[in-house]
């Protein structure tokens, strides 16, 4: 049932990837419901040492339903501001508009939710107290089940990566280049994003946290390529290696996929570009070098 503080959480990280979830700000905003738990759990101790006769009054339980609701609509409607404050970043906006809708889905749920309490305490019919409670119930069950849904077709849902501002014509500086440069570089040699035949920048930008402006215009200058010239390089230095391996049985089919490319054909003219050979006479040209210094 309290899924909106943890729905905030997400959209916290999700803006701000690269801070903690343990900062002040979020402890601040969690200071009620940990007020109210210590509350709840001096009443119980004094009620099981019957020092007090009632656990929790119909006036406490009025306020305390007061308060939890008014919490809950606070954070989703904390997160629905925070996501309305990205929207001049038009990339971000778009990517998370799937967001936003479930936010409002969830407001409808928990004032359905609300309605329901409220009608048990103005003594409204039980009838229509358990058809409001059924209705939220059918709600939450269908919210829950689309974020699911939603989650296992798009798993990147969950992958926090850093975000890069706009900027004016993405102007860099040599420390702005160096820095990108040297990120590019790591993360191809760890990570080896490469060897994936589906790549393409954009998921590249996702993958490294880099906006895909920055990418290209580091590639262009540094590099003087454009990303797939870039990536291609990376996969034919892995083919190389591979066919350089005096043990790897690997066929020239098994060898190019297993690289990253998915066509033959473009995995020959690539690699004949790059070495002046083809795959095959590379790997007998390699082997026929070897066996002379033998």
């Amino acid at each position: 049932m309290d899924l909106p503080p943890l729905i905030w959480l997400y959209t916290y990280k999700l803006i701000h990837p690269s801070k903690s979830i343990i900062t002040k700000e979020i402890i601040i905003n969690f200071i009620p419901a940990i007020a109210y738990l210590f509350y709840l759990s001096i009443k119980f101790i004094l009620w099981q040492s019957n020092n007090i006769t009632t656990y929790i009054t119909k006036t406490e339980s009025i306020v305390f339903n007061f308060c939890y609701y008014a919490l809950m609509f606070y954070f989703l409607i904390k997160s629905l501001i925070a996501l309305k404050a990205q929207k001049k970043y038009t990339e971000f906006a778009k990517e998370h508009q799937w967001l936003r809708n479930f936010l409002i889905g969830f407001l409808i749920v928990w004032a359905t939710f609300a309605l329901e309490n409220i009608s048990g305490f103005i003594g409204i019919n039980k009838n229509v107290e358990r058809l409001i409670l059924t209705f939220a119930l059918i709600l939450l069950f269908i919210c829950s089940n689309l974020i699911i849904w939603y989650a296992l077709n798009t798993p990147s849902v969950f992958q926090f990566q850093n975000k890069i501002k706009k900027t004016s014509g993405y102007k860099l500086s040599n420390t702005d280049y160096n820095k990108y440069t040297s990120a590019i570089k790591q993360f191809m040699e760890s990570h080896k994003p490469h060897l994936n035949p589906e790549l393409s920048l954009e998921l590249f930008s996702q993958e490294i946290g880099i906006h895909q402006r920055v990418i290209s215009k580091v590639i262009n200058s540094v590099f003087n390529q454009n990303f797939f010239g870039f990536i291609n390089s990376y996969r034919i230095t892995e083919a190389k290696k591979a066919l350089e391996t005096p043990t790897n049985n690997q066929t020239i089919l098994e060898i190019l996929y297993a690289v990253g490319y998915n066509n033959k054909s473009v995995f020959n003219t690539s690699f004949k570009k790059e070495t002046g050979l083809t795959p095959t006479e590379y790997r007998s040209k390699y082997k026929s070098d070897i066996l002379k210094k033998a």
